[in-house]
């Protein structure tokens, strides 16, 4: 008789562990276009919305077809603009196969019985979304039985399945990676125009310019969360030390990795993408926001595993790729290919630096951290006294040790080393409002040395176009933080009620303190995710005040009382039109 399946507080043995990814990886991917195009067989409603994206954009409109639209581009660029669209339409060909192939593989099961009460419970009892069609080639995939009857035609066994149903599933990929590439290529074709403004696609006046740049913007964006997606899967699926299920669900670390970005699109995206914000950054930083902390990689290898995943392409792309400018066909070639550059590259290891709690400070930003004192002068001490403390431990235990420029190994932070620093009361800046208004430090101040590394690094440079660029930057910081938050306090209710009080103590006093207290949102708005951040706080806060009052203290009550202040001034923005129809539609499906 087989145990039924186990807690997530409880610890599962490394191939039951095994078994229970294999399930979440392919739950995720089954929910993704064009294997799913029913918004009910997500597993949130902001999945949903992802997926409504997918199909929208990653399908060329009757408009945007070459017969359309050739009539109106310069003769000279037919050509190769119109090769370009015929590649397009056999890689949509080829992916439309692989899907059939894949999906009659995962449905066409009757030769291939399966005894294994083991994947049976695994299956059925998996907190991720499983389509009801592919419960039975999931339980097959994950199988390790090795007593099933040989097929009676064809004389192969469950072993040759698996074999096939991988080799399908590898042959998607690449059909959808060479789709993806496909069509970005065709939209950036009809954009294309040199530095002096020379078109060599659709003039700057054709009525549907503006929807081919809207559509690109879209196409790069969901192409880059797909293939950072692939980087998070690959880091935490190799984490070491820990578990890699979340304790919360036992589901894949991947699931949350995802689930945070889907929020942060459909929070963010349609308030932003006309012009604002910075989708690029976004699209990597949602996936990938605790890949540094979660695993033994550095920033460095996760920025070579990015570009190696989603910018290293065979010869035969090159080829598709062919510009109008003869004078430097290379540049664009590497515009549209890359999705992520340099400038991405570097943008992305500063957020990564900023959101996680195992970053090393330089000693510059360790000596500017304390001059900012943003914590008072004792708690910003001692906080970064504890960063260091942390970077050194998860570096040695990486076989990395940060060291000095000296090249001597970095120690504990010392009295002496902070007094040859030589911070004046001239370099002091005042305390914000939030460490003013909460002196009270919660679940080990993890935020607190979140605004600390917030604050110091990538310093704004007062009335500069530069400033308004890094504004912008750590403002995506600021909404992954919020998204990854949101999402951890919806996944409470698993957690020891210590825990889940501490962290809505701290996301209350620190991250919503901040935003509402010291957070520029005119300037830098951070549109539904506040919103929704506050109302789950506030919710998960009463629940744990209904279930054991007398936990709860004055201190909570100020608390509570404060984020329904919150919530009463914050500006309402409706959730966006586009977003909320699909929510509807999601959540009509759930109901029926």
């Amino acid at each position: 008789m087989v145990a039924a399946a186990k807690s997530p507080s409880e610890k599962i043995n490394r191939r039951l562990e095994d078994q229970t990814l294999k399930v979440g990886y392919l739950s995720i991917l089954q929910e993704r276009w064009p294997l799913n195009q029913d918004v009910a067989n997500c597993s949130t409603k902001e999945s949903a919305y992802f997926l409504h994206l997918e199909k929208e954009y990653l399908q060329v409109p009757k408009q945007l077809h070459w017969n359309k639209l050739k009539t109106d581009v310069p003769k000279s660029e037919h050509s190769r603009i119109g090769s370009m669209w015929d590649t397009l339409q056999l890689a949509q060909d080829n992916l439309g196969q692989s899907v059939m192939d894949l999906e009659g593989v995962w449905t066409h099961l009757e030769e291939f019985p399966v005894n294994d009460a083991e994947a049976e419970v695994i299956v059925e009892t998996t907190q991720n979304k499983v389509q009801d069609q592919y419960r039975g080639s999931m339980k097959r995939i994950i199988s390790s039985s090795t007593s099933t009857k040989k097929a009676p035609h064809k004389q192969f066994d469950l072993r040759w399945w698996q074999k096939t149903e991988k080799l399908y599933r590898a042959s998607f990929y690449q059909a959808h990676k060479k789709f993806m590439i496909a069509l970005r290529i065709y939209f950036e074709m009809l954009l294309e125009k040199d530095e002096e403004g020379k078109t060599y696609g659709l003039p700057e006046d054709h009525p549907d310019k503006d929807d081919v740049m809207v559509r690109n913007r879209y196409v790069r964006m969901i192409d880059s969360v797909h293939q950072s997606a692939m980087v998070a899967k690959s880091g935490h699926h190799n984490q070491i030390g820990k578990s890699r299920l979340r304790k919360t669900d036992n589901v894949p670390y991947l699931q949350h990795a995802c689930q945070v970005t889907y929020s942060l699109i459909a929070n963010t995206v349609p308030y932003v993408i006309g012009n604002e914000g910075n989708l690029p950054l976004m699209s990597v930083l949602g996936p990938t926001h605790d890949l540094k902390e979660d695993t033994f990689w550095t920033i460095p290898q996760i920025r070579v595993l990015q570009k190696r995943l989603t910018d290293i392409y065979d010869t035969e792309l090159m080829n598709w790729i062919r510009s109008g400018d003869i004078e430097d066909p290379v540049k664009f070639q590497r515009k549209v290919a890359d999705l992520h550059g340099e400038t991405l590259a570097r943008e992305h290891s500063q957020a990564l630096r900023i959101i996680s709690n195992n970053t090393d400070l330089t000693v510059e930003e360790e000596r500017s951290a304390l001059a900012g004192h943003i914590a008072g002068k004792g708690k910003t001490k001692e906080a970064i006294r504890s960063m260091r403390k942390k970077a050194v431990a998860h570096a040695r235990a990486s076989n990395f040790v940060p060291k000095h420029k000296t090249g001597k190994e970095r120690g504990v932070l010392s009295d002496k080393e902070i007094k040859s620093w030589n911070i004046t009361d001239d370099e002091r800046k005042p305390m914000p409002k939030t460490f003013r208004a909460f002196r009270e430090e919660h679940d080990k101040g993890k935020l607190t040395n979140f605004f600390i590394r917030y604050d110091t690094i990538a310093q704004e440079k007062p009335n500069s176009q530069k400033a308004t660029k890094t504004g912008k930057n750590k403002t995506e910081v600021l909404r992954a933080k919020i998204e990854d938050r949101n999402h951890n306090i919806l996944t409470l209710k698993n957690l020891p009620f210590k825990h889940a009080l501490e962290t809505v103590r701290e996301t209350t006093s620190r991250l919503i303190a901040w935003i509402m207290l010291d957070h520029n949102l005119e300037r830098y708005p951070l549109y539904r995710s506040i919103h929704e951040l506050i109302d789950s706080t506030l919710k998960m806060y009463k629940k744990l005040q209904e279930s054991r009052p007398k936990e709860l203290n004055i201190k909570d009550q100020e608390y509570i009382e404060h984020l329904e202040q919150w919530q009463f001034e914050l500006i309402p923005l409706e959730i966006h039109a586009d977003v909320q129809k699909v929510y509807d539609e999601f959540e009509t499906a759930q109901a029926s």
